[in-house]
Formats: structure tokens, sequence, C-alpha cells
């Protein structure tokens, strides 16, 4: 059995700098014993170092490349090796009574490489997004099959029958009933006391979350899902339930070799974007295919799993990042009769990291190098989720008024009618 199937991971990225913390925090155990040495002892505190290093192998394994994650997992083994001695001393419970001169100063350098590291992992730190302090659920569950065949959902399968695990698919839905009020200016709010006060409004109760459509959304691999979860919380919070996929299937392949991987796949697109953007954008052209063959995976999943409480389908409203009109309408077409709308996020103008996610928040070093700051106040992806539910609310605003004036002219024909009858009498 997979070791995946055990654990399904949340690859949140703030708990990837809690991780990075944890082995900082060990290494700085390890370097500064060496000032505390008053007595002969047997030194217990040589033990972190192989811990830190396993610690940062497992968290390379979890979250991929990255500058951090590898910084760490070569520091984390110089500090290993420099140890290696004063284990082994330990294992036969030998007394130490001092450190030798070398074994001081390799310390003393590994200890300035580790400030400088602490630096850089605090400085560029993501910040923390908790789905339930904004009142949200967060589920992530596995998927297993290819773009050919479709996939399925791992836990609704048999055990004989399960394949590799070929992506995730996170579920972000409100935990409190939200009442969509139909305004330009506010459309997903709870009234107060349950009154509307806004003019030219619905009833409350014709716009509630269950009646709102399922939000899809699929990553990219330069920008999996994780780096637009401050946005799809978000949207939850307003009312909307949102499921994000990434899709790594064996029908998937960028490069021939090791960089297929999901641990270096991300890093070296993004080195190639800023270093060989010629290739990179051949490679894209790959992504878009795969990306709208993850839309109608992603569509059918939705159709089929996500209804409402009477078991009724629900609508479609497509969530995209970089697709063009005539992409996004390759895979809508075929769920004309489900989709109510789509959004494209490059659109709207304050959104400023296009492709890549709300790195803001995600990823402070790139959004640095895309000459953006740390946003603490997830002020875009507020803003997003703003214009993202002011459009839907829209679009049910208009399919009311169709509704509406249909009724209407269903029931003038059927007064029409009785008066005819009545004539003919």
């Amino acid at each position: 059995m997979e070791l995946t199937r055990v654990f399904v991971y949340d690859f949140v990225m703030f708990d990837s700098f809690l991780a990075q913390i944890l082995v900082l925090f060990l290494l700085y155990i390890s370097a500064l014993r060496i000032f505390f040495l008053r007595a002969p002892r047997i030194d217990a505190a040589a033990v972190v170092s192989p811990l830190a290093f396993m610690v940062s192998v497992i968290s390379f394994f979890i979250w991929g490349f990255s500058i951090p994650n590898l910084a760490l997992l070569v520091l984390s083994l110089l500090f290993f090796l420099t140890n290696a001695r004063a284990i082994m001393r330990l294992s036969a419970q030998l007394y130490v009574d001092h450190y030798s001169i070398p074994f001081i100063i390799a310390t003393l350098v590994e200890l300035a490489a580790l400030v400088a590291v602490t630096l850089f992992i605090v400085r560029y730190r993501p910040v923390r997004c908790v789905p339930s302090d904004f009142s949200v659920e967060k589920e992530v569950r596995a998927v297993s099959g290819n773009f050919a065949n479709g996939f399925v959902f791992d836990d609704e399968v048999s055990e004989k029958v399960r394949g590799k695990i070929s992506g995730y698919v996170t579920v972000y839905r409100p935990t409190e009933r939200i009442e969509w009020i139909s305004s330009d200016d506010s459309i997903l709010n709870k009234p107060a006391d349950g009154a509307v006060a806004v003019e030219n409004s619905v009833k409350t109760e014709d716009f509630s979350s269950d009646k709102a459509p399922v939000a899809l959304f699929v990553g990219t691999p330069f920008a999996p899902v994780a780096q637009y979860e401050p946005y799809f919380v978000m949207l939850a919070q307003k009312g909307l339930t949102v499921l994000a996929a990434d899709f790594f299937p064996p029908d998937m392949t960028l490069f021939p070799d090791r960089r297929n991987s999901r641990l270096f796949r991300r890093s070296e697109l993004l080195r190639m974007r800023f270093e060989e953007e010629e290739n990179f954008e051949k490679l894209r052209k790959e992504i878009v295919g795969f990306s709208i063959k993850g839309y109608e995976a992603l569509s059918r999943i939705a159709i089929v799993n996500f209804r409402k409480e009477d078991g009724s389908q629900r609508k479609i409203y497509y969530l995209t990042d970089g697709l063009d009109t005539e992409s996004v309408f390759s895979f809508s077409d075929k769920f004309k009769s489900n989709v109510v709308g789509t959004m494209q996020m490059e659109s709207v103008e304050e959104y400023k990291t296009s492709r890549f996610g709300f790195v803001e928040q995600t990823d402070v070093f790139l959004a640095s190098k895309l000459g953006l700051k740390r946003d603490g106040e997830f002020f875009i992806p507020r803003y997003m989720a703003f214009k993202t539910v002011q459009r839907i609310g829209n679009v049910l605003k208009s399919e009311r008024k169709v509704e509406d004036e249909n009724g209407a002219a269903q029931e003038a024909e059927s007064e029409n009618n009785e008066e005819y009858n009545g004539e003919q009498i």
C-alpha cells in the first residue's frame, strides 16, 4: 500500500514554513551547545542533527524542491556529518569534557550559515491562512485515474481496483448558511436580523448557497491549488462551494526525465519562466492542453458527486487563470446545460500575478521577483472574491429575471386561453 493512501496530506504553504522552523530550531540546539559545555557529560544534544536531517528530507518529499527546502537539506546534512563522531560517542555513552578546535570552527561556520538561512526563511515566510478562521471547511480527497479514462475518488472504490494516486481534489465549503443578496454592492452577505434593506433586491431564500453554482478550478504544474488557497477560502466564506483540483496522472508528461516528478516540476518551470522564457512558452502550450483535460475531468466529478440537497444537479461556474477564451469554450461547451459562466481571473486589473496564483500570501519570494510585497491582509484575494461573487450574483439575477418573465408569459397565456374558452362557450 502506498504511503499516500495512509496519509493524504493537506499541502498548506504555511505548514511548510512551520516544518522549516522546526529544522532551524533543531539545528540551533546542535550549534549552540558548544557554548554551554561546563563539565564532562554525555553529549545528548548530538542526536538532534540526524533528527533535523530526517525532518528536512521528509519536508522535501512533501512540499518538493524550493530554495529554503534545499538550503535546509544541505545545511542539516552538513550538521549531520560534522556531528558524526559526536553521535558515535553518544551511542557508546562516552563523556565529553571539551570540543575539539576543528569541530568548534566548523560549527561556527555552520552557525553563520544557519543565521543567514533563518533570515531568508523568516523574511519570505508565507501568510498563515486557516480556513476555519473564516468559517470555511476544507476537505482534501485523493483521486485515481488518468485523462483518457477519467478519475474517481480513491475512497469510493475497493482496494482491488484502486490505482496509483493521480491527483487531489480540495473542497472548500462554508460552515454557516449564507443568504445571497442580489445587489451591486453586496452580493453574498448575511442580512441583519433576516431583513433585506437593499433596493430592488429579491427574497434571500431565493438565493441560498445551496442554489449557488459550484466553482471549479484546476491547478497547473507551476501554480497548483495551494497557490490559490486564500482566494478559495474567501469565496467559500461568501457562500460558494469550491472544487479545486491538482491532477498528475501518468499521461501528463512535460519532461522526459526526473524533472517531470512533482518534487521538481514546479521549480523547473519557474526557473524556465525567468531564465528560458521561450522554452517556457512552448511548454505552456502543453500545460494549457492538460488544463483543458483537467477541467473536463473535474466537471464530470462535480456533476456526479456534488448535488443539491434534493439530489438534483448543481450548476457549474468555472474559475480560470491564464486560459484564453477559445480554450475555455473548448471544455465549457461540452457541459452547456450545466455551465452558468466563467471567471477569467486575469480580466481583473488589480490581479497582478496571473498564472502564478496569490503569491503575495503563498510564495513571498516569487512575489518579490515579480515586484510585489507580502500581503498579510489578503487584500487581493478578498477583492477577487468580491468581484467573482458579484458576477455570479448577476448571473443568478439574470436567470431569475428570465424565469419570472417566462412565468409571467405562461400566466398571461393561460389567462388568454381561459378568456377564449369563455367566449367559445
